[in-house]
């Protein structure tokens, strides 16, 4: 660079041995630095605008993807610490919405098959109560009437007639039952 009444030049120059001249070229500093200057305004202004567009891009993606997969995770935990009222709810129809609603189909049909093998545990437990219920009403009544063959051969026939009478009506009770 040369300055020349003030002003800065860029000077440039090539030497000829064929004709043994050297030319010299001065260009105003301006002409040479000013595009550069202001591509370098366009290339901070530009960066900027990606920088925004990238945080609205990202906020857009967290609020598109990650929090309704929040959301679902949520309500699988609760599930998994044995919640089962949970419902999860997506407000646009896309493939979250989607998701959701197979989610809540799932608890719902969760919900009914617990309570299927819950009745089914009862109607089980309840039919082995009866079975040994059966198993030990024959011991009962063999064992009632060998106390009778016994009272009998003792003649104890005031005891007889108490004793069969509370018989009779134990299985009265019973088979009403």
């Amino acid at each position: 660079f040369v300055d020349v009444h003030g002003k800065r030049y860029m000077a440039s120059y090539e030497k000829s041995d064929a004709i043994g001249t050297t030319l010299i070229v001065y260009v105003d500093e301006k002409e040479v630095l000013g595009p550069i200057n202001k591509y370098s305004k366009w290339f901070w202004g530009l960066s900027l605008l990606s920088v925004i567009v990238i945080v609205i891009f990202s906020y857009w993606i967290y609020l598109l993807i990650h929090q309704p997969l929040q959301k679902l995770v949520r309500a699988f935990r609760k599930i998994m610490s044995g919640d089962m009222d949970v419902s999860v709810h997506h407000k646009w129809f896309d493939e979250f919405y989607y998701l959701f609603e197979q989610f809540n189909s799932m608890v719902v049909k969760l919900r009914e098959l617990i309570q299927t093998v819950y009745e089914q545990q009862i109607r089980s437990q309840r039919a082995e109560l009866k079975q040994l219920q059966s198993q030990i009403n024959p011991h009962f009544l063999y064992n009632s009437f060998f106390s009778i063959s016994n009272m009998a051969e003792l003649h104890d026939l005031d005891t007889i007639v108490h004793f069969s009478k509370h018989l009779g009506q134990y299985f009265q009770f019973i088979t009403r039952s």
